[in-house]
């Protein structure tokens, strides 16, 4: 937050200063939270050899932003393709990955406030503050990021050797995952755009926002479906307080500024306890830049619910039907890189651990609901038990002084549950 606030505070300044609008200073908002998070998953070293591209993808954003205001058509097709791109650009490692996650940011944020080009400043300035607005978020989340380090606040992810695939190639006829994914990301944004300006003309783009949250980054179906839910119940509580706030009488711009930032603070706490939370916060968020204290009364919350639960639909109907990824198949495979890493350490070489442990807990809250809805709460052949048993492995294999010999009888028993039983 001390990252995001600094770069508001200073993008705003310059934009008072030229007599610009405040998109640019939204525009640095959203770019810090997601640079700082980027920082976190993949370490300073990646970001920092892009200080260049970021501003040149935050103008490039802009015009799209400007093309939503005057050519909604032609902008939906560049947005589309747009995020396409950033969900592919995962298959080319971490640098790649980050700037993909900073082209979907920069998409994002010109879909709530697409105006970033303030002719009333002049063209030229319009366009040097979209580019200072990219660099300051570059520069405060970077600080805060460091500060935070030092401090022993946060941890970044260092430089490391890609854990070691196992098991059998897929075939190479087969789509990669995330060019499927990149795939879904497109069906589902179109039809959500297709639908939401037909049918929604006054509140598309909230059809379009949930169908990208729940598409992005889901990692097959039942991945998808779960984060549609959590989705719908954040999303309807997080509506419903913003239509609340319509009968509170905020007296001026800084006191709606801080409720904003209050509520981007609490949703950037609660996002590791559940993505709900998440989903009501950006909700809610989403609601304030939207429409600020215009109107009072209730009267679109249920187009509004209904657009978040069409937007859901489409992004769980391409998961599921435009060349799908089977959940099952991607529990064996991350416990399969996670056994062949832990096999391994059991031959005494040195493997990041705790990469599987997050990789598979990115996963394993679907497949734990599925196995509640089922009343499975011990079953040796749930998906579920099969990462919690994993988790407690990994969580035993890096402690210190490990029991070699319980450890490698636990990962054979781990492994005939999961694949059968084999010769070694």
């Amino acid at each position: 937050m001390a990252g995001t606030l600094a770069s508001f505070l200073l993008t705003y300044a310059l934009c008072v200063r030229f007599g610009a609008n405040n998109s640019p200073a939204i525009l640095s908002v959203v770019l810090s939270v997601g640079l700082t998070r980027s920082l976190q998953q993949h370490g300073f070293h990646v970001l920092w050899r892009r200080i260049v591209t970021i501003p040149v993808i935050a103008l490039g954003g802009a015009l799209v932003g400007a093309l939503f205001l005057h050519l909604p058509a032609i902008a939906a097709i560049v947005f589309v393709l747009g995020m396409g791109a950033s969900v592919a650009l995962r298959r080319y490692g971490r640098s790649a990955s980050a700037i993909g996650g900073v082209i979907a940011l920069t998409l994002m944020a010109m879909l709530i406030v697409p105006a970033p080009i303030d002719r009333a400043a002049g063209v030229p300035v319009a366009i040097a503050l979209v580019i200072a607005a990219a660099i300051i978020a570059q520069l405060c989340s970077w600080a805060a990021a460091f500060a935070g380090k030092l401090a022993g606040w946060t941890t970044t992810v260092e430089a490391s050797r890609p854990p070691r695939k196992t098991g059998a190639p897929e075939p190479t006829r087969r789509l990669a995952a995330t060019d499927r994914m990149a795939l879904q990301m497109i069906v589902a944004l179109a039809f959500a755009f297709g639908i939401g300006m037909t049918a929604f003309r006054m509140h598309w783009p909230w059809v379009v926002l949930s169908a990208f949250i729940v598409t992005s980054g889901a990692i097959g179906r039942a991945d998808a479906l779960y984060k549609a839910l959590l989705r719908i119940g954040g999303a309807i509580f997080g509506t419903l307080v913003a239509e609340s706030l319509r009968f509170v009488h905020i007296a001026n711009s800084t006191e709606y500024a801080m409720v904003m930032f209050a509520v981007l603070f609490f949703g950037m706490w609660l996002r590791p306890i559940n993505y709900a939370y998440w989903a009501a916060c950006t909700t809610l968020l989403f609601g304030l830049v939207l429409d600020p204290q215009s109107g009072s009364s209730f009267s679109v919350f249920g187009i509004r619910v209904l657009c978040i639960v069409v937007g859901a639909v489409c992004g769980v109907a391409a998961t599921w039907f435009v060349v799908p990824i089977r959940s099952s198949h991607v529990v064996k495979r991350r416990l399969a890189d996670a056994m062949g890493d832990m096999r391994d350490v059991l031959s005494g070489e040195k493997r990041d651990l705790h990469h599987h442990t997050n990789q598979l807990e990115r996963i394993a809250p679907a497949w734990r609901l599925h196995r509640a809805t089922l009343g499975q709460r011990e079953s040796h052949a749930h998906p579920a038990t099969w990462i919690e048993r994993a988790h407690a492995l990994l969580e035993h294999m890096r402690t210190p002084e490990f029991d070699r010999r319980q450890a490698g009888s636990d990962l054979k028993r781990l492994r005939n549950d999961v694949f059968g039983e084999r010769r070694d």
